[in-house]
């Protein structure tokens, strides 16, 4: 079977435990900007990304494209509509090229039934797509661009953190526009609380960035999610 196959599917929370099963995936290859759906011939399908990375957006009724997500080697797509036979309504959008391994959802469905500890594997992972999806709502809905990029940033994890992609695609993914996401990461450096090189931000005074978060009436960040 496909080593990458068997790599990603050894970094997915969701089907580390697995390997041993009968699968059948079929793997398709991407180029950059091509779009993907939880759909292969017709049929519902999970996808799990095997390289590169697909970015997950929505549309909005006023027509931006608002990131969500990215999703990277060992994440999945089309796990929250397992029972649904509605396709997903988020885009999905290879930001290079990629590589996606397609998996029945009967397959895993069965699986569902006949293995506990992959049913509970499911049952985290959907719960923490939820509160994942939930802080991302709050954080869109907050004003505040400048809250808006330390939550981001303090919610990475480490001291050193590389953009999802361009600047362009860190502001989608914070709806905010470039020159915003521009301004607010000058402040930031200028203040001393950061320092940022291309697509690199290196933190220097995480509590001063709390501090800001707090003067703003604004939680601390939860660590990063599994998706």
């Amino acid at each position: 079977m496909n080593d990458r196959f068997q790599t990603a599917l050894s970094k997915s929370p969701l089907l580390c435990t697995c390997a041993a099963r009968p699968l059948s995936p079929v793997i398709c290859s991407y180029e950059g900007g091509e779009t993907v759906t939880d759909l292969l011939d017709g049929k519902p399908c999970v996808g799990l990304v095997l390289s590169g990375r697909v970015s997950v957006s929505s549309d909005t009724p006023d027509g931006r494209d608002v990131r969500m997500n990215t999703l990277r080697e060992g994440d999945c797509f089309g796990i929250s509509n397992l029972f649904d036979p509605e396709p997903l309504k988020t885009i999905l959008r290879c930001e290079g090229a990629a590589e996606i391994a397609y998996i029945a959802k009967e397959t895993l469905i069965t699986l569902l039934e006949e293995d506990r500890e992959f049913s509970m594997s499911y049952i985290r992972l959907t719960q923490q797509k939820l509160q994942f999806l939930l802080r991302r709502i709050e954080l869109l809905t907050t004003q505040n661009h400048q809250v808006r990029l330390i939550v981001w940033l303090l919610g990475q994890g480490g001291e050193e953190i590389r953009f999802p992609g361009n600047r362009e695609a860190l502001a989608a993914h914070l709806g905010m526009s470039r020159a915003a996401l521009f301004r607010e990461l000058a402040q930031l450096d200028s203040a001393g609380m950061i320092s940022t090189k291309g697509t690199l931000v290196r933190i220097l005074n995480r509590p001063g960035l709390s501090a800001l978060l707090q003067a703003a009436g604004q939680p601390m960040p939860d660590p990063p999610p599994i998706v």
